[in-house]
């Protein structure tokens, strides 16, 4: 009895006492730690807030994006249009964003949020993967346009300079003053002179497609069934049709191949746009733990 009396019971209660002392801490310190987030998070409003204004705009510009891919789309099938250049949208730079420091935004949108973490994670992930993708895409063609543009003024140089060269070898065969029953004059004459100017007064002049279905491929035929093989005359004139014939598909393949592109990186904004509007909504319903 003696022990208990004056060992266990005292030992216990020392026990007890500490326990409780550990428990009051422990509460204090948990409740220090939920008014720090609780601060936190009100410090951290505005932060939050400009990041979302910012994400907003950025899914309004992605329809404005894709209507201009759309309307570039219809530029390449039109060949009276020759800029098939994209316009891309400044608003769609991440200059505003990437001022925000992205462990803090860490923070307010996974760590002070309730929730799955893995869903939270996912989210986070899924917006910076979405920003870095559209991000690809600006210089992306950026980088497209410049090349396009150069390529096309290129194929469309030859185009323009072997039509002059043909105008050019008429006028010096002329010159020449064939005979009355050279059979090679009455040709240049027909798609040179008479169908050039009747494309030019229909206003078609300035149309690659019909230019060269209407005069470039029947003309490439009468020379290549041009009787007379042996007059050198027609050889520069076979020449700059054929480097007119490969000029056109050139520029048709460019056009192909750019709408091509164009419609693919439509196709795949939208599926950012799709991916970024429902991790913003995700991470906007989970209620703040500021508690």
């Amino acid at each position: 009895m003696e022990i208990i009396k004056n060992i266990i019971i005292p030992l216990i209660s020392a026990l007890i006492g500490g326990l409780f002392s550990v428990w009051v801490f422990n509460k204090g310190l948990n409740k220090k730690k939920q008014e720090e987030r609780k601060n936190r998070i009100q410090n951290n409003f505005e932060t939050e807030e400009y990041f979302f204004y910012n994400l907003k705009s950025i899914l309004f510009f992605i329809d404005k994006q894709v209507d201009a891919i759309s309307r570039t789309s219809q530029n390449t099938k039109n060949w009276f249009h020759k800029n098939l250049t994209l316009a891309t949208f400044s608003e769609l730079k991440m200059t505003e964003l990437r001022e925000l420091n992205f462990k803090t935004l860490f923070q307010i949108l996974v760590i002070d949020r309730q929730g799955s973490n893995k869903d939270k994670m996912q989210d986070f992930i899924n917006i910076k993967n979405c920003l870095h993708n559209i991000e690809d895409f600006l210089q992306k063609h950026k980088d497209e346009n410049k090349k396009l543009h150069t390529d096309l003024n290129k194929y469309l140089d030859t185009w323009n300079h072997c039509l002059k060269r043909l105008i050019q070898l008429y006028n010096h065969y002329i010159f020449l003053k064939p005979n009355e029953d050279d059979s090679l004059m009455p040709i240049l004459n027909k798609y040179i002179v008479v169908k050039q100017r009747e494309i030019i007064k229909n206003g078609s002049d300035q149309n690659m497609e019909i230019f060269y279905n209407t005069i470039i491929i029947p003309f490439m035929d009468e020379m290549i069934a041009y009787k007379n093989s042996d007059d050198q005359r027609i050889l520069p004139v076979i020449e700059n049709l054929m480097e007119c014939r490969k000029s056109y598909e050139q520029t048709k393949g460019l056009r192909y191949q750019r709408r091509k592109n164009i419609l693919s990186s439509g196709r795949r904004l939208i599926q950012i746009k799709q991916l970024l509007n429902e991790s913003m909504s995700s991470i906007e319903k989970r209620e703040k733990r500021i508690e």
